[in-house]
């Protein structure tokens, strides 16, 4: 055997630009150099003009299906005067009827009928002659041609049949679609002998067994009465006279597995499963090698694999050591790129090397199919050399374009929007001589090189301005002029656009470009707009009005807004059907009128579709909150609430408590530095233990009055059965006394309990060490314990507890008083671990060993996105007490940020408060383009 197993998501071969069928190579491609903008810009509008490969992949892979029953709306009738065809046709679910045609119907107008009878969509299925069913040679009819074209005549019989392994979107939603796709996939394994692991031929066959059958009845199904007809229900090359026994006592014993399942879920569960055969998605033919031997050849998408008697008996032949085809006689020659000389395939023994592997196929079609997937996965790849190609063409009608999995959910380079986005608004920004914003390009670039689609793009704090926006609105109007004819995946399909902090202040221009891009074909659903400096509502409102699938809206930051202005800006929103969260938070409202202009937004919002409203910072007072609330509909759709910083008091508080009481949808509430008392957490910890409890899943009481009876009331309620409680913050609230009984009791045991953030609680040694616990044992995701005195032996505790945690995902111990050596262990344990996302190690001292073993950690970890760094304090070692020097400090810290390596799943480093200045790790910026490196 030689080559590898041929499993489809595996991928080889060359990388770089891509040039496709259809479009001229430029210049540079045929010398086999790198693209410039030019030879882009020549290939895209070539591609725009002349690209019609895979014209059919697309319309198929656009159409969304529906099914139709028996409508004969606009289906073709018998022509007056013209020969009558009667037609026998017979589906492979065993479906037969009789069609009366006439000879001048083409194939297509047949398949329309016969689907629309059969409810199944028309687009997926072609006719066969029955008496071909198998290969060699294919008789399939060509759609275009009419009956007498295709020398079809009366009495003729058809099969009406998928012609690739698609399985189209919905197709669970119409059971006569589930049972054609599984009669399909069920004759591929079957009758034609698709190559397949015994492991998935008998796993297939005992789903079979289910949808033939029903359940499993053991005094029915006895060993041996499947000895007859076991080769209906498993793969012939699987299948031997020696194993014909065990094949059968295994289906035996996996078909009650299934007994569950009613006739649709078990064919479903057959499509399932089919999809993970290796050889799902080729194109098989028979073949001869050697002496006449017999073969199988399947078109993968990366290479074609050449079976003899097993799936374990193959050859694999990569498409990128392919040179060249042979037409005449029909064989394939596989000439191998950049070797001596290749071992002939399809021997039966071993043959003396040879320049070209021959494989002898049983037709020029064959031969065009293999053509056609090798030129499929130089496109796929990107490759810029010409992939070898037939002598002379083969005609092949549309729909019998080489069709696979793989090519179907990848996406085309150089023939994709986004592609086409980042093409043209780097040339633009080019041309006008301006500093291309490299944030951007990275979220594209990688978008691109993963083949996933861009939904979100953070532009936040770009130096983007109106001239920038107005580029951008600009490239993304172009790529959707492109036709995407073989991009199966719309790859450029924005729903959320950050432009935070790009100083956009009150320009025209700026607000004209985010409007056409609210107004492009994407559906921006969430436009985030802080720190923009906008003073007047004019041009925003005209950009607002322009978002009709607005679901977020987020303008927190903005302290020039002022009440006037956001009341124009809510009168705007109040007219939108789609909003769910408004943010205004940190905006410096201190007018008295604020809150009845907020009052008024909600009376209507919060009934049709407002879910999410932020007022952090705004002093709306007890008066205002309680104007606020009393405005909320009775039917309101609140779930989330923010009225952090708002001077409630005592009283405003209970205001928010008696709202909870009636509400059946709220889930999240924060209340930081409002005043809160115990008092307030009593009633709330007794309402979460009701019987009519609020979903409530985050209560966020920060810099409040709470004390231990306080804390204890509100994690109690996590003893209720049904609590969906998850997140509980009390930072900044003087918790001294011993906590641990209650967490043990009641945080520990929870399964659902995420979230506790007790940063600067002066908790006790015996509270932290419950918490701890918790790491190890519970089920806390996300901790803060920032600024709560550590002794090493708590320290020591935490190390050991990180290195087995799996669920941890973010942990805060800034200014935790880390002894240096307690650090270092530490540090070592956040070696093993696997789940840490977020870690703060802010204001800890670390010796220059510690440094170097958080840099060797780096090296290999591949969980870690956020680290914080903020005013450290750095000795040179671990038992010196002394500090370096600033200038040695700011050494040491360059040094660390050099050691970063590019592929670190790092984004954010924060490096506040050790006197960095940006011009200090500028070179380090530019490496790391996807890391935030925040200085001071």
């Amino acid at each position: 055997m030689a080559g590898r197993p041929p499993t489809l998501p595996t991928r080889t071969g060359p990388a770089g630009g891509g040039a496709l069928p259809g479009a001229a190579l430029p210049a540079a491609a045929a010398a086999d150099k790198e693209f410039t903008f030019d030879d882009v810009e020549s290939v895209l509008n070539d591609l725009s003009k002349n690209f019609t490969f895979g014209e059919e992949l697309e319309r198929e892979a656009n159409k969304k299906f529906t099914p139709v029953f028996n409508d004969t709306t606009g289906l073709r009738e018998c022509t007056p005067g013209v020969g009558n065809v009667k037609l026998k046709v017979v589906s492979l679910d065993n479906t037969t009827m009789d069609l009366d045609a006439t000879e001048d119907w083409t194939v297509q107008d047949c398949i329309n009928i016969i689907a629309s009878r059969l409810g199944v969509d028309a687009s997926l299925f072609h006719l066969q002659e029955e008496n071909i069913v198998k290969q060699p040679p294919l008789r399939w009819l060509s759609n275009e041609k009419a009956l007498k074209e295709e020398g079809i005549t009366a009495g003729a019989k058809v099969t009406f049949r998928m012609r690739w392994f698609k399985i189209p979107k919905n197709y669970d939603q119409n059971p006569s679609m589930i049972a054609q796709v599984y009669s399909h996939l069920r004759h591929s394994f079957i009758v034609e002998n698709t190559p397949m692991e015994k492991r998935h031929a008998v796993r297939l066959g005992a789903l079979q067994l289910q949808v033939t059958y029903g359940a499993y009845e053991p005094d029915k199904f006895k060993p041996g009465v499947l000895a007859k007809t076991i080769t209906d229900y498993i793969n012939p090359m699987v299948l031997t006279d020696s194993n014909a026994d065990a094949l059968e006592r295994k289906l035996l014993l996996l078909w009650p597995q299934h007994k569950a399942l009613s006739l649709h879920a078990a064919m479903i569960a057959y499509i399932t499963l089919a999809q993970e055969v290796p050889t799902f998605g080729a194109a098989m033919f028979d073949a001869t090698g050697l002496g006449n031997a017999k073969r199988r050849v399947a078109v993968l998408d990366d290479g074609i694999a050449v079976y003899a008697g097993n799936i374990d008996d193959f050859t694999y032949i990569p498409y990128f050591e392919i040179s060249d085809f042979a037409l005449n006689p029909p064989q394939l020659a596989i000439g191998r790129a950049g070797q001596e000389a290749a071992t002939a395939t399809t021997g039966s023994s071993s043959t003396k090397a040879v320049a070209k592997d021959v494989i002898k196929v049983s037709s020029p079609y064959a031969l065009e199919i293999c053509e056609q997937a090798c030129g499929y996965f130089h496109l796929l790849e990107g490759s810029i050399k010409v992939p070898p190609a037939l002598p002379r063409p083969v005609a092949l009608p549309p729909q019998d374009k080489f069709v696979c999995r793989k090519v179907r959910e990848d996406i085309i380079r150089f023939q994709t929007r986004l592609d086409c986005f980042k093409f043209m608004f780097i040339k633009q920004i080019k041309d006008a001589k301006r500093t291309v914003p490299q944030k951007i390009i990275y979220q594209v670039t990688q978008a691109l090189e993963a083949n996933k689609p861009l939904e979100t793009l953070n532009c936040a704090q770009c130096d983007l301005d109106d001239k920038y926006l107005q580029m951008m609105a600009s490239a993304i109007d172009f790529a959707f002029k492109i036709q995407t004819r073989a991009a199966l995946v719309e790859n450029l399909s924005l729903t959320s656009l950050d432009l935070s902090g790009n100083q956009l202040k009150d320009y025209p221009g700026a607000y004209l470009a985010i409007k056409n891009i609210l107004l492009s074909p994407m559906q921006i659903r969430t436009l985030v707009l802080r720190r923009i400096d906008v003073s007047k509502a004019t041009h925003l409102n005209d950009a607002l009005r322009s978002g009709r699938f607005l679901e977020v809206v987020n303008l927190a930051q903005n302290q020039n807004l002022n009440p006037q202005t956001l009341t124009e800006i809510m009168k705007t929103l109040d007219k939108s059907r789609t909003l769910t969260t408004f943010n205004i938070g940190y905006c410096n409202m201190r007018d008295a009128g604020f809150a009845t202009a907020v009052a008024d937004f909600v009376k209507r919002a919060a009934a049709e579709s407002l879910t999410s409203l932020n007022l952090e910072t705004a002093k709306i007072g007890t008066s205002g909150v309680q104007q606020i609330i009393a405005a909320m509909p009775v039917n309101n759709r609140m779930a989330e609430l923010d009225f952090s910083e708002g001077e409630l008091g005592p009283k405003g508080a209970s205001a928010v408590l008696k709202f909870l009481e009636k509400s059946t949808t709220m889930r999240k509430i924060r209340l930081v530095d409002n005043h809160v008392t115990d008092k307030f957490c009593s009633r709330l910890g007794k309402l979460l233990i009701s019987d009519h409890a609020p979903p409530m899943q985050s209560i966020d009481l920060a810099l409040n009055e709470i004390t231990k009876s306080g804390a204890t009331a509100l994690l109690n309620s996590l003893r209720k059965d049904g609590s969906k409680l998850q997140e509980v913050i009390l930072s900044g609230n003087v918790i001294s006394a011993n906590m641990s009984k209650v967490i043990s009791m009641c945080v520990l045991p929870s399964l659902t309990f995420t979230t506790l953030y007790v940063r600067a609680c002066t908790l006790s040694k015996s509270s932290l060490s419950a918490i701890i616990d918790c790491i190890g044992k519970g089920n806390i995701r996300r901790l803060d314990l920032a600024f709560n005195e550590f002794n090493d032996s708590l320290t020591s505790r935490l190390a050991e507890a990180i290195k087995l945690t799996t669920t941890l995902e973010v942990l805060n111990v800034a200014k935790c008083g880390f002894s240096v050596k307690e650090l270092a262990h530490f540090i070592e344990g956040l070696g093993y671990n696997k789940s840490i996302k977020d870690l703060q190690l802010n204001g800890l001292r670390f010796s220059e060993g510690s440094l170097s073993k958080l840099s060797e950690v780096l090296q290999t970890n591949r969980t870690l996105v956020i680290l914080g760094l903020c005013e450290l304090d750095i000795s040179s070692h671990d038992l010196l007490p002394g500090s370096l020097s600033q200038a040695d400090t700011i050494t040491r810290l360059v040094s660390f940020i050099k050691a970063v390596p590019f592929a670190t799943s790092l984004r954010r480093i924060d490096l506040r408060e050790n006197k960095l200045m940006p011009v200090a790790i500028a070179e380090e910026n530019a490496r790391l383009p996807h890391v935030q490196l925040v200085v001071n």
